[in-house]
């Protein structure tokens, strides 16, 4: 099992690392454009992928307090193969079909997974990446909340509102502003949740399956150079 485990791990941590470093230069090219809506839709998924990096993390913890690891038997299908798509049959796009394919993860429980791993409501109280990914959602979604930065309040009556559409969106200063620095949030989390997939290395022997994860020294440095929120706020 321990290939299978080496291979996961690095898997999840690579292929986190890729996409992020992907969208983070088009994200912050929106925003910079006052493009709030389409930074959105980026910024979530981001955040769904630093959740998946922190799911593989907590699951092999978990598994590696208890010492059993046939949990991740089921898992890992989900993680790599794991599709959306489904009921495909006799529509166009049937041929992306996949049998062997599982319906994947909750992405509710990535979130989740991402909120123990950075804290942040364990420290301040209250959630931070559940609240965030309400909001991306809504801004991706078929929502007047995503349509606001599109229009304006001409005149508000007894009767109700009068508005005018725009083609182009403004989005204010403030709300640029708070996308960005959650976003830098957001990476920041990915990337130490993969460095974190990183340390974990497995082996076998007569006795068993043996691991070695993250140690003090590891963590001190996630710490430092890519999770402490100095390095967003200043």
């Amino acid at each position: 099992m321990a290939p299978a485990l080496n291979a996961w791990a690095r898997h999840i941590a690579y292929g986190t690392i890729a996409r992020i470093r992907g969208l983070t230069e088009p994200v912050v090219q929106h925003l910079l454009n006052g493009k709030l809506n389409v930074a959105s839709i980026l910024q979530r998924t981001i955040l769904e992928n630093a959740g998946r990096a922190a799911f593989a993390v907590e699951r092999l913890r978990n598994c590696s307090k208890t010492g059993s690891w046939d949990d991740l038997r089921t898992v890992i299908p989900k993680t790599l193969s794991g599709t959306c798509m489904t009921a495909l049959e006799d529509t166009i796009f049937e041929d992306f079909s996949e049998l062997t394919a599982q319906r994947p993860v909750k992405v509710g429980e990535f979130i989740d997974a991402l909120e123990r791993l950075a804290g942040i409501q364990e420290t301040s109280g209250q959630s931070f990446f559940g609240g965030l990914y309400g909001l991306l959602c809504d801004m991706a979604h078929a929502s007047q909340r995503a349509n606001r930065s599109y229009y304006r309040v001409l005149e508000t009556t007894s009767n109700g509102y009068t508005i005018r559409y725009a083609w182009e969106e403004e989005a204010s200063s403030d709300a640029i502003q708070g996308a960005l620095k959650s976003t830098m949030q957001c990476i920041q989390a990915g990337y130490a949740a993969s460095a974190m997939l990183l340390t974990w290395h497995f082996t076998e022997s007569a006795s068993g399956l043996e691991w070695r994860s993250f140690s003090q020294a590891d963590a001190e440095w996630i710490w430092q150079n890519l999770l402490d929120p100095k390095l967003v706020s200043g």
